[in-house]
């Protein structure tokens, strides 16, 4: 929705959050399924993850996880606009793909890093995204 004019745009400013219709009018289950399906998705491939980095090369497994996440992001639009089970289908998708990520980083750190800076490097590769 568009606002048109001066009076328009004033109620969508003075309007709460909860109040403004969205572009999808999804039921509470439906926007559950959305959400939990990268959750899904991401489950399934967390053992099997830190495996295909040792068979495969920790780099590839994870160049390939971040890659595919993205492009799967980028036709979240498409595929909402679609239908909610083709959304629910990329994000279980996209959490599959990107549910390697942590356990191929394990095996990046494992060749890359000597073994005596490993509980360092390791604090900082993994707690370090927490500090502002």
């Amino acid at each position: 929705m568009t606002p048109t004019s001066q009076d328009e745009v004033t109620s969508l400013v003075n309007t709460p959050i909860y109040e403004l219709e969205g572009e999808f009018d999804w039921s509470e289950t439906i926007q559950g399924l959305v959400l939990g399906s990268f959750s899904y998705g991401y489950i399934m491939t967390q053992v099997v993850g830190g495996r295909l980095a040792e068979r495969y090369g920790a780099k590839w497994v994870f160049g390939v996880s971040i890659l595919s996440g993205g492009v799967a992001n980028l036709l979240t639009p498409t595929a909402a606009r679609l239908h909610y089970g083709v959304l629910i289908a990329l994000r279980a998708m996209q959490g599959f793909f990107q549910g390697v990520t942590w356990p191929s980083m394990h095996a990046c750190l494992a060749q890359w890093i000597p073994p005596l800076e490993r509980p360092s490097f390791v604090a900082f590769v993994y707690f370090g995204k927490f500090i502002k």
